[in-house]
């Protein structure tokens, strides 16, 4: 359990340290094309990876195996995609990220009723704690609704429906397959809508200055998911959800660091998340088994 919970974690830090690099460097380009490219670079990535140094024969599943991961890119790879960023686009950054925020709470909410994960008292506790730090000064009362809105929450709902489908498929398929077949099934759904906006060459016209950001993000993208699938396989799904709500803190963090510039932001909600992040970690730690009941 002490691994999977650093696997955890490490899969939290990678995230935030993610959402700072694309803040930072692909304000410019298209969401969607940004995306499919980034995507089909993982895919790629994951690929040669597995093939260096699992081999050919890693690829040996069988069909019903298969089955699972074009369920799994579809669910999670692409569909949510395309429904989060073009909410996105009608419902600005701010709501849509304090809707996509709510993550945990929904995959918490379906892992107790199809996983029969049952978080004890210390763990309620503690995401309590994350959800008071995730929504401690987000304007969520101010939120309006809309069909960008609906679109955004759609897609953090499918999401989370991804969490239950990556938990019961990884009792047969590696960590690196699944992350692999995530991206892979994923670009179909990408291309596809990309074709019906009539943007499917916006990928073409990526400027070279994109080119190392994307790089950059399809790399941290991939040790990413293994991290989180890898922290999923054993975990569960509402442990694994509750840590990653620290990510925005640590891109805060990350920001600071980088810049060389003072922290900013609502330290009431870090310290929330920090004392929710601390608690869950605990409360797993001293768990006797993969699943409380």
């Amino acid at each position: 359990m002490k691994h999977t919970v650093l696997l955890a974690l490490l899969a939290a830090v990678i995230s935030g340290i993610s959402i700072y690099v694309n803040s930072l460097f692909v304000s410019g380009a298209d969401p969607l094309a940004f995306v499919l490219v980034r995507n089909a670079l993982v895919a790629a990535l994951l690929f040669a990876g597995i093939l260096v140094f699992r081999g050919l024969p890693y690829f040996r599943l069988p069909l019903s195996d298969w089955k699972k991961l074009i369920v799994v890119g579809i669910v999670g790879g692409g569909i949510p995609f395309v429904l989060f960023f073009t909410g996105l686009r009608e419902t600005g950054g701010v709501a849509g990220n304090i809707i996509n925020k709510s993550l945990f709470l929904w995959v918490t909410m379906l892992a107790y009723i199809s996983l029969k994960e049952k978080p004890k008292p210390a763990a309620l506790a503690a995401l309590a704690f994350l959800a008071a730090g995730t929504f401690a000064g987000s304007g969520i009362m101010d939120l309006k609704p809309g069909r960008g809105l609906f679109m955004v929450l759609a897609a953090t709902m499918i999401w989370s429906v991804e969490y239950i489908l990556a938990k019961r498929t990884l009792k047969t398929v590696p960590v690196t397959l699944l992350a692999f077949g995530r991206m892979l099934f994923g670009l179909p759904v990408l291309v596809v809508w990309s074709a019906f906006r009539g943007t499917l060459t916006a990928p073409v016209g990526i400027m070279p200055q994109f080119l190392l950001p994307v790089a950059l993000s399809g790399f941290l993208l991939a040790l990413f998911m293994v991290s989180w699938y890898g922290a999923l396989r054993r975990s569960p799904a509402y442990l694994v959800s509750g840590l990653l709500t620290v990510s925005p803190a640590v891109s805060v963090f990350a920001a600071a660091g980088f810049s060389g510039k003072p922290v900013t932001g609502n330290f009431w909600s870090i310290g929330l998340l920090a004392a929710g992040a601390i608690l869950i970690t605990v409360s797993a730690l001293r768990r006797p088994s993969v699943h409380e009941s």
